[in-house]
């Protein structure tokens, strides 16, 4: 007996095209999901297909297994006929519906697999994005490290490519539970910056692509003296070197002339430290913390704010956090507190990627 928790059927059919302009669809699916093996439940979708080493086509769907969430793999010759290859992998001390848009690629010598899943916590679904570092082999992957890949809400069904900056990835930057407010701006979300991966003792390192540097519009030091600047547009970075001395009660704030904002602050715990990301939004506050542990002599903050968004990266980009505010006004005013002699702060604000003739 098929384990089944909903009633919808999902299938994976083909595309094709010549010109990537104009698509042909294939009269019937590859793979049917009446046809998935004993134990795989009705959520069977977001396929994603390369070409691996043994010169065979394979294809893994998000899934569950028994009741257990998990990524199933299967495997083809022509892209046509597809075999069924058992679970790459089930989380087994994962209690949620199924995982969404897996991805799985080979980085620094190592295999890494993402999986958005759609967890129960507090009796509650939330979307949680994990990435595991492991070993891949013979149609199955063992995780040889897992983590959360992102503290905020808003960091979701992240894919990759192989490109010519190498593994390069983007995320869908919302959440399922900010849809209304997204859908009431008229859209349905924003996707994440482009980010490059690299692995740094053996977590996953996300910074980036270069080309955000071709937006810069100006830039600007902040000195000790100064804590409080006007934001010149409504996309900018705050780049930021602490010392290690310097971590408890660095205060970084961006706000507008109506109340809103968005504070991004450092403290120190017993044996680590601690982010703490606090969004104030009509007069509703919503807190987000991140423990995390300092190898180096300094943090080093990335902090890419846009109109309706934040992306938070530190601590060598191994840890990161991404947010989204719907604010009336834009953000104006930026404070920076506690600034001293062994830290630099320094602004980069950006050109829209949709400006003509270089204005913003």
């Amino acid at each position: 007996m098929k384990f089944q928790n909903t009633d919808f059927i999902e299938n994976q059919c083909v595309v094709e095209s010549d010109d990537g302009l104009d698509f042909r669809k294939w009269s019937a699916p590859v793979v049917e999901s009446a046809k998935r093996a004993d134990g795989v439940s009705n959520d069977f979708r977001d396929p994603k297909v390369w070409l691996d080493k043994d010169n065979r086509f394979k294809m893994i769907l998000g899934s569950a297994y028994f009741g257990k969430p998990s990524i199933q793999i299967y495997e083809s010759l022509d892209l046509k006929t597809w075999t069924e290859c058992g679970p790459l992998y089930v989380e087994e001390s994962i209690v949620g519906r199924c995982i969404e848009c897996p991805d799985i690629f080979e980085l620094d010598g190592q295999y890494v697999m993402l999986a958005s899943i759609i967890e129960k916590i507090d009796g509650k679904e939330k979307h949680v994005t994990r990435y595991h570092v492991g070993e891949f082999n013979n149609n199955r992957f063992i995780s040889k490290r897992s983590e959360i890949i992102d503290f905020g809400p808003s960091f979701y069904a992240i894919q990759t490519f192989e490109g010519p900056l190498g593994r390069t990835a983007i995320a869908w930057l919302d959440s399922w539970q900010d849809l209304n407010k997204s859908c009431a701006k008229t859209f349905a979300g924003a996707m994440s910056l482009p980010l490059t991966f690299s692995l740094s003792q053996n977590r996953l390192r996300m910074v980036p692509v270069e080309a955000m540097s071709d937006l810069i519009s100006s830039t600007k030091i902040l000195e000790n003296s100064q804590t409080v600047e006007r934001v010149e547009s409504s996309a900018f970075a705050i780049k930021a070197k602490l010392a290690r001395t310097h971590l408890n009660g660095l205060n970084l704030k961006a706000s507008n002339s109506i109340g809103d904002y968005v504070q991004i602050t450092t403290e120190k715990l017993d044996k680590s430290y601690e982010m703490v990301v606090l969004i104030s939004e009509s007069g509703e506050i919503r807190e987000y913390k991140k423990a995390f542990k300092l190898e180096m002599a300094e943090l080093d903050i990335h902090a890419v704010f846009d109109r309706t968004s934040l992306e938070l990266m530190f601590n060598d980009y191994c840890d990161r956090g991404s947010f989204r505010f719907y604010f009336k006004e834009a953000l104006s005013t930026l404070e920076c507190y506690e600034i001293s002699e062994e830290s630099s702060i320094k602004i980069e604000y950006y050109y829209s990627i949709w400006r003509e003739n270089g204005n913003n």
